[in-house]
């Protein structure tokens, strides 16, 4: 696709966002290390979400709470994070 004269791919979750998450949240998400309930291990448990409801909504994501606490600079919303694990809006 091209999209104001730059190529633009449609986005791959397998390729584009679990080495993200990998990065940024498999420390506390993944294994048998699942704050808040919430389980990176697998796309059904990413998608169920943990304690607080549903994380993602699948074909909306600008409405996940997964996206909303990421982007979020409000403290009370943000995911608890330690500062080596800081994902920005740039990521």
């Amino acid at each position: 696709m091209i999209a104001g004269g730059a190529f633009v791919h449609a986005v791959d979750f397998s390729h584009d966002i679990v080495p993200i998450l990998r990065e940024h949240c498999a420390t506390c998400h993944t294994g048998d290390k699942k704050k808040g309930g919430f389980s990176m291990d697998s796309r059904a448990d990413l998608i169920a979400g943990g304690e607080n409801g549903r994380a993602i909504e699948v074909g909306r994501s600008a409405e996940s709470k997964l996206i909303k606490a990421i982007l979020s600079t409000d403290p009370d919303e943000q995911m608890r994070r330690s500062p080596c694990n800081q994902i920005s809006a740039s990521n």
